[in-house]
C-alpha cells in the first residue's frame, strides 16, 4: 500500500474512533457499558493519531 493510502486509511480510523468516543461519551453518564465503549474509542483516538504521526514522519524524510 502506498504512503498516500496509508494515510488515508489512518485519517479514516481518526475519523471513525472520534464519531465512535463522541457517541458514547454522551451516553457514559451511568452507564458502564458506555463508558467502556468511550475508553476503548480513546484508545483507538490515541493509536490512530499516533499512526497519523508516523506516517507523516515518515513523508518528510
Amino acid at each position: 500500500m502506498n504512503a498516500t493510502l496509508q494515510r488515508r486509511a489512518a485519517e479514516t480510523r481518526l475519523a471513525n474512533a472520534r464519531r465512535a468516543y463522541a457517541l458514547a461519551s454522551g451516553r457514559a453518564r451511568g452507564d458502564p457499558e458506555a463508558a467502556e465503549e468511550a475508553r476503548q474509542a480513546r484508545r483507538e483516538i490515541d493509536r490512530a493519531t499516533r499512526e497519523l504521526a508516523r506516517l507523516n514522519a515518515k513523508g518528510m524524510q
